[in-house]
């Protein structure tokens, strides 16, 4: 009986102490967050602006941002301007990233820019009474050519995946080589970005590898397809400080406030979460055999 009574008394003791406690968190101001993109695929004709704006939410709050759709958007390259308007959620879009609208507005210029390699891009935004600018320019992107895709059946960290790793040479332009690199699956419908720069690389080399997106691994006939975008390292230090925040830093991360590149005209310190990429990019796809 002894036995008994204590396996009882262990298990009384684990189902009795739930309690439900309710935190009462801080909730910060909400901030202004323009995600803006001039995106050109090499060897188009146009490029379709998007930029979305909205604001921040409470991390567990169930609602999104309001609609803002009383901005004035605007992209400027030189004599020309291009007034951007309110996408209406029916149009279709022409772009190879369009991530889903939750919460917010987006402001698209359907009809395209003609855009050219060496020249800058002036994002204007004005909201409420503010003005917030962004500048950039664009640059030529690389190709990852098909044949420099080597697959490797025993990769992987501990060895026991298909690896894929792909080689390419970046632009020798005077303008530091930076990549904003977006991998998919066809397998695990998942997608995952990572950043390359020409620090530590000698002659512009470059080359990244895959063993599967997450816990999931790469199998015979999976499809894989990449984007490769030449991007500014001001624009990659941003991108990379978003990745790693999406992934974690540990127990101990510091709370970081993902600032890109555009800025408040009237206050520095307001400067909205968000930032402008100009980018021209290629794509290729590739079947795991």
């Amino acid at each position: 009986m002894k036995n008994l009574y204590i396996i009882l008394l262990s298990a009384f003791a684990l189902t009795s102490c739930e309690e439900v406690i309710d935190l009462n968190l801080d909730t910060a101001p909400k901030k202004l967050v323009i995600d803006a993109a001039l995106d050109w695929k090499k060897g188009e004709a146009k490029a379709y602006p998007i930029v979305d704006i909205s604001y921040t939410e409470a991390y567990f709050g169930e609602t999104h941002s309001p609609a803002i759709d009383n901005a004035v958007v605007k992209i400027v390259s030189g004599t020309q301007t291009y007034s951007l308007t309110l996408w209406d959620g029916t149009t279709t879009i022409t772009s190879d990233n369009l991530n889903e609208l939750k919460g917010g507005s987006r402001y698209v210029f359907p009809a395209g820019i003609t855009p050219e390699l060496g020249k800058d891009y002036e994002l204007i935004v004005e909201l409420d009474g503010q003005t917030y600018t962004a500048k950039d320019k664009m640059l030529e992107a690389p190709v990852v050519p098909s044949d420099r895709i080597v697959q490797k059946e025993n990769g992987g960290f501990l060895g026991d995946r298909i690896e894929l790793k792909f080689y390419f040479d970046g632009i020798s332009d005077g303008v530091a080589n930076a990549y904003l690199v977006r991998l998919t699956q066809s397998s695990s419908k998942k997608i995952t970005y990572g950043t390359l720069d020409d620090n530590y690389i000698a002659n512009h080399k470059f080359f990244f590898s895959m063993a599967g997106l997450n816990n999931d691994k790469l199998n015979k006939g999976d499809i894989v397809g990449i984007t490769l975008y030449r991007i500014h390292p001001q624009y990659k230090e941003f991108v990379q400080m978003l990745i790693r925040l999406s992934e974690g830093q540990g127990p101990f991360t510091i709370p970081t406030r993902p600032i890109g590149n555009i800025v408040n005209k009237g206050n520095s310190r307001e400067n909205p979460l968000g930032g402008f990429r100009v980018a021209q990019y290629t794509t290729l796809q590739y079947t795991v055999k």
